[in-house]
């Protein structure tokens, strides 16, 4: 009898192959078509990825569906994304029975992510098909964001920010993957919006800015005393700041402590002032 079977996989590609049970198989495949039958009519097609209605074309959130059922699964801070090489997506469906779609046969390349693989077609009827399924795994962290573009030197809070999931390998430098670790931070340069944002990106709000006429703490034992300096560069809380005594024209050093405020504490000895 002439099979009136004909699904889209066949009309499109010519390298999908088609195949009628065997005599030796006639059995299996009666009794997996009494099966498939009901189940194709109880089955709602539109929510699962593993069977076609009759007409229904093929997306690529159908078959990305059914590699991730393949995959393990990842860390709860990984996310996978699927890209689909082969077929090409959406792909017409003229056949006039419901479909059941299963893969097989997935390698996956531990290396790469890249991965082939078996569409099997079977339609309720028991005829079958097989198409090569190609792509690539990406594996993605979660990285901070800006919500908006941030101007060089502006405190960010957590509505300036946001969480996006990225492959680490598409971004260059250390890429911070919570809210809370940039919160209070400031830009250490322009920031785009949705550019991931890395350690190199953020630094301490500067609480001494280059020009600052700063109060400065000389302490050492026994001996206490404030001077005035002009500050030669930035500094946040706790970092070194360059600095010149206005009276005397010394160059010195000394930690920030407040808003242009800096410290030095000799612990040896009452050394010479600055």
């Amino acid at each position: 009898m002439i099979r009136t079977f004909v699904i889209v996989l066949a009309l499109l590609l010519s390298n999908l192959t088609v195949s009628a049970p065997s005599a030796g198989e006639n059995r299996h495949e009666i009794a997996e078509a009494a099966w498939l039958q009901p189940a194709a009519a109880a089955v709602d097609s539109a929510s699962s990825p593993d069977w076609l209605a009759p007409g229904q074309p093929l997306t690529a959130e159908m078959l990305e569906a059914l590699v991730r059922e393949q995959l393990d699964e990842p860390a709860q801070d990984r996310h996978m994304e699927i890209a689909l090489h082969a077929p090409l997506l959406p792909m017409p469906n003229k056949a006039a029975q419901a479909m059941r779609l299963q893969i097989e046969g997935m390698e996956i390349d531990g290396r790469t992510g890249r991965f082939r693989a078996q569409l099997i077609a079977t339609l309720t009827g028991g005829d079958r098909g097989r198409l090569e399924v190609a792509g690539r795994v990406i594996e993605q962290i979660p990285m901070v964001v800006p919500s908006r573009a941030v101007r060089r030197g502006e405190r960010l809070a957590p509505e300036d920010l946001e969480i996006v999931w990225r492959s680490p390998g598409r971004v260059a430098g250390e890429p911070l993957s919570r809210i809370d670790l940039a919160v209070g931070m400031e830009a250490a340069r322009s920031l785009a919006r949705g550019r991931p944002v890395t350690t190199a990106d953020l630094r301490r709000p500067r609480l001494i800015e280059r020009g600052d006429v700063v109060e400065v703490v000389y302490r050492a034992r026994g001996l206490e005393l404030t001077i005035v300096a002009e500050a030669e560069t930035d500094a946040g809380l706790g970092e070194m700041v360059e600095l010149v005594n206005i009276a005397s024209g010394k160059r010195l050093r000394a930690r920030t402590s407040n808003i242009r405020q800096a410290m030095i504490v000799d612990t040896q000895r009452a050394g010479a002032r600055p």
